[in-house]
């Protein structure tokens, strides 16, 4: 009788040993993951505070102007950052294109305006023949290729000259274009600025008469239901010994989202 006494007071005290035990691993395993949330929630809040200064700068639409290690201009401006729906609080326009876009969604979309501007060109030309002309009708043939490489125009302008007694009289008619071709070459890439940590969108035309009159850039963000591996914690319903009962958990947990807010 008093060995069984014995046994059961055994029993109670392992039992007890073993709850402690358990209590001690799931507060154990509580800690670690309330120290995994808060530094995930600390990573959260400095890159929602980065990309807020970002487009803070990305709204003043200010474009940089300098010159690259090849001496070429290059023309850049902090990009906006975020998703489509807030792309138009920063650019009606780029929110268009948006739309507009037929089964396809953009990572980046940018939109620049260039201004090409030359000295004073001069174009030479020849009388060539007159057939199917009316009398008196004369074609002059030109054609002019840039110094630079990017513009080329070809044509010819008919004019009417009548001679009266020592006078000519010269009446211009109508010039046919028969070439117009313009080549222009620029470079466009993303960037990171290791001096102020943006995002910025730079263009660089390989031509020095071509600059940029206006410029606006957008990285879109894109919503992504993958896998998630996480730890958590909590009280939950279990079974066990053919019943069901509560008690706490902690462990990881794999889900994958069906509805991304």
């Amino acid at each position: 009788m008093q060995e069984n006494k014995d046994e059961s007071l055994k029993v109670i005290i392992e039992n007890k040993m073993n709850n402690g035990m358990s209590t001690k691993l799931i507060m154990a395993g509580v800690i670690i993951v309330l120290i995994f949330m808060n530094w995930t929630s600390c990573e959260k809040r400095k890159e929602d505070k980065r990309i807020y200064e970002q487009n803070q700068e990305a709204v003043k639409k200010e474009i940089i102007v300098e010159k690259n290690k090849n001496g070429e201009l290059q023309s850049s401006i902090v990009a906006f950052v975020g998703n489509n729906r807030e792309l138009k609080d920063y650019s009606k326009e780029l929110n268009e294109e948006v739309k507009n876009l037929k089964n396809r969604k953009p990572s980046i979309i940018t939109k620049i305006k260039t201004v090409y501007k030359v000295d004073t060109q001069y174009v030479y030309n020849n009388i060539i023949d007159t057939v199917g002309l009316n009398r008196d009708e004369y074609r002059l043939s030109w054609k002019y290729n840039g110094s630079d490489s990017t513009r080329f125009l070809e044509g010819n302008s008919i004019f009417k000259a009548t001679i009266n007694g020592n006078s000519l009289n010269v009446t211009p008619m109508f010039t046919t274009l028969t070439r117009d071709e313009m080549q222009l070459d620029f470079v466009v890439g993303v960037v990171k600025n290791k001096k102020t940590k943006f995002n910025e969108i730079f263009i660089t035309p390989k031509n020095e008469n071509i600059t940029i009159g206006s410029m606006e850039g957008a990285i879109l963000s894109k919503s992504k239901l993958g896998i998630n591996l996480s730890f958590s914690a909590g009280y939950g319903i279990y079974y066990g010994d053919s019943k069901f009962g509560l008690a706490p958990f902690v462990g990881i947990a794999i889900s994958r989202p069906i509805i991304k807010f």
